[in-house]
């Protein structure tokens, strides 16, 4: 059985390289990130209601793998939402509010656009933020890397 195109296997863990299974750590504080995305908002529910299905009927499936597999495999389309949880329950029912349309404290929605112009972040700056930036780059590799890269570009002129 697969959710709408994605095979069993992926949303357990996509394959990686001579078949390593990888999945995506959760954020800070174990929050698990799950994607979603449709043409319009139909589409979206309908994406949520799938998931739901597929991840109800699979109880061995870990959140993380899950989120994994929905932001590899998964197109990025014009609707989007994501439903962020500590555990399965809270993510369920995050799902559920997608699908019924309902806020939710844990489910962000909108809608792609053109891209946002580039932000300008001064981690560390005002005694509430010491070593915010520094945390950041530990946990996230990819702000690290935006972060040096924006340091290379800057080395001139500071």
């Amino acid at each position: 059985e697969s959710f709408d195109g994605t095979e069993g296997a992926e949303a357990a863990g996509a394959a990686g390289p001579a078949g390593e299974v990888r999945s995506v750590a959760g954020l800070p504080g174990g929050v698990v990130p799950w994607v979603l995305s449709g043409k319009d908002e139909g589409a979206l529910r309908a994406q949520a209601a799938r998931l739901r299905e597929f991840v109800e009927a699979r109880p061995e499936l870990a959140p993380d793998e899950v989120a994994w597999s929905l932001v590899s495999t998964r197109a990025a389309l014009e609707r989007c939402a994501v439903v962020v949880g500590t555990g399965r329950e809270e993510l369920m029912e995050g799902l559920s509010r997608v699908v019924a349309g309902e806020p939710a404290g844990n489910v962000v929605s909108g809608r792609r656009g053109t891209p946002a112009r580039p932000v300008f972040v001064f981690p560390g700056q005002g005694a509430q933020w010491v070593g915010m930036g520094v945390e950041l780059a530990g946990v996230f590799p990819v702000f690290r890397e935006a972060l040096e890269e924006c340091g290379r570009a800057l080395s001139g002129f500071v």
